[in-house]
């Protein structure tokens, strides 16, 4: 099922990230989200799935405001005359949209998880990393904490620690000689 999912994914980006947005500001209790507070929401997803997927190039501000237009359009979303965002009458499709990019921010989540086990000034190849966050992962997954199998993916972790590197969390140890 990944396998179908990961080859039709790219049609349904933009969409996604805006609703993953907003459902993370939904859950913290707001009814209707502000436009602007959006925004950074979609930025932050926008850049930490940017391993994982690829955007159209015409720019943060104009992706941004297309998908919403498309999304208020066929109903996931609603927007009042104060710039304010809720929820639309096609909730089947906003959960949709949000369940195919959902493992992915799982992965991520999982590898910074398993950060901690560097806390202590422990020093582990990109391997053991690798093996420890997959192992966690598993258990997680096994545990009813992470809810898609798929949340467990090698390549999706590994681009997490690179990511992470990019953003200079991680970084390499110089080599004994």
């Amino acid at each position: 099922l990944g396998y179908y999912r990961n080859t039709m994914i790219h049609h349904f980006v933009g969409g996604s990230i805006v609703v993953l947005g907003l459902r993370s500001l939904l859950i913290k209790g707001q009814c209707a989200v502000d436009k602007q507070a959006l925004l950074p929401e979609v930025r932050f997803l926008s850049q930490l799935l940017k391993m994982e997927v690829t955007f159209r190039p015409h720019g943060m501000m104009r992706n941004f405001e297309r998908n919403l237009k498309k999304l208020v359009k066929r109903g996931l979303i609603e927007e009042d005359e104060q710039g304010n965002i809720h929820l639309g009458p096609e909730r089947n499709e906003f959960d949709f949209l949000c369940t195919l990019f959902w493992p992915f921010v799982d992965s991520y989540w999982v590898a910074a998880v398993s950060l901690v086990c560097l806390l202590k000034g422990n020093r582990l190849s990109e391997k053991r990393l690798l093996n420890h966050a997959t192992a966690a992962a598993e258990t997680m997954y096994q545990e009813g904490e992470l809810t898609y199998c798929e949340s467990v993916n090698v390549d999706v972790l590994r681009n997490a620690f690179s990511l992470f590197g990019e953003m200079n969390i991680i970084g390499a140890a110089p080599s004994a000689r």
